[in-house]
């Protein structure tokens, strides 16, 4: 029999594999193996089980690896993918402290202080992989569909315009969070290896690509804005376009829905930070300004009033942020946002980002709410 005829059995088999290996790790929606691994997986599989905030996560040995590399790993990351990045609202675990907050809240005796724009520093994708013995591919493709999941969580507590019930309590009424910035890779990043840049910026163009497509970018319910520069010739052409266009099309489904729906404003603006660094945006600012004042347009008096250069920085149409998460354990900003975080609360969790997941998100919150923000004077009494 020819060799043809055993191609559609096999494919049939990898399929059904891919679906049981999903199902048995339904937290995480991303196979471990491709099609040439799959007769070695069926010999040497077994699930360890480290914990992960209570998740299974299969172990692989390194002879699967070993029969492909991380970009075909990466490709059949979104193709298994496709339809479950988005997965449907699942009833979230509360914490015993964030069950006491709710509770304070309701009796009067607590706020709901929610911050209005939330800045993530994403860090620990690599050793998240390492500790799970996968290459870091699969740690930046996790991170990038926690990205995409964490999006869809602070979207749909944005569109609760009641009060929370009893299974949704734990959002924490996260629904006045208008602004969300994630730091995707900064100007430090291009001293990785460059195999390593290259799947990032693999990564980067495939999740534009497949957001273009969303509901939430198609109807106007989520605005992209980019930070960062993006004419730098070490990136990727072909992302460069895919993250513009998707900019070009949020905002314009934004600007028909706020048209259309006057005084009804519940638009998610969500800030990729690629290639920068914070003070690179400063310097280019100092430079604009320098540039305009010689030229004559401002004032030379106008250097001592700091709005001149908070309004040529990248993020100029931006609240400062509230809050700044940092995930990965580390405690330093590395260079993020310096201007803006002059006064912005900073969080630093130790859990890696692919499993900074929506329990981290309220605990997060949770800490947020309880902060007295005096911004030099004395606050609340």
């Amino acid at each position: 029999m020819c060799v043809s005829c055993y191609q559609k059995p096999i494919m049939i088999l990898f399929r059904f594999s891919i679906l049981l290996c999903y199902a048995s790790t339904s937290t995480y929606s991303f196979t471990y193996f491709s099609a040439s691994s799959l007769k070695s997986h069926r010999m040497t599989s077994q699930y360890s089980s480290p914990k992960r905030r209570g998740r299974r996560i299969p172990s692989i040995t390194a002879q699967n690896w070993l029969m492909t590399d991380e970009h075909s790993v990466l490709e059949s990351y979104f193709n298994v993918t496709a339809s479950t990045v988005h997965p449907a609202p699942s009833k979230l675990k509360q914490s015993a402290a964030s069950e006491e907050f709710v509770s304070k809240a309701e009796n009067g005796t607590n706020r709901f202080d929610v911050p209005t724009h939330i800045a993530f520093i994403c860090d620990g994708n690599s050793r998240w992989a390492e500790m799970n013995s996968l290459p870091k591919s699969m740690g930046h493709a996790a991170g990038a569909d926690r990205v995409v999941n964490l999006i869809s969580f602070l979207r749909r507590c944005q569109s609760q315009t009641s009060a929370p019930t009893d299974g949704e309590r734990n959002t924490l009424e996260c629904r006045r969070v208008q602004y969300c910035t994630l730091f995707a890779f900064s100007t430090e990043n291009w001293s990785r290896p460059e195999s390593e840049i290259a799947t990032i910026f693999t990564l980067i163009e495939k999740v534009a690509i497949r957001y273009q497509q969303h509901d939430a970018i198609r109807n106007g319910q989520i605005q992209i804005e980019l930070l960062g520069n993006l004419d730098d010739n070490r990136i990727p052409e072909g992302t460069r376009n895919e993250l513009r266009k998707l900019q070009l099309d949020s905002r314009t489904a934004c600007d028909k829905r706020r048209a259309q729906e006057k005084g009804h404003n519940d638009v998610l603006t969500v800030c990729l930070a690629i290639n920068y660094g914070g003070r690179a945006d400063i310097l280019l600012a100092a430079k604009k300004l320098v540039q305009s004042i010689v030229s004559g347009e401002t004032p030379p008096d106008a250097i001592d009033d700091e709005i001149q250069i908070s309004s040529r920085l990248s993020t100029s149409s931006l609240p400062d942020p509230d809050l700044i998460i940092r995930t990965g354990g580390e405690k330093r900003l590395s260079n993020f946002l310096l201007w803006n975080a002059a006064y912005s609360e900073l969080y630093f969790s130790d859990i890696l980002w692919p499993d900074f997941d929506e329990v981290a998100l309220n605990e997060a919150l949770l800490w947020y709410g309880k902060r007295n923000r005096r911004f030099g004077g004395r606050g609340r009494e």
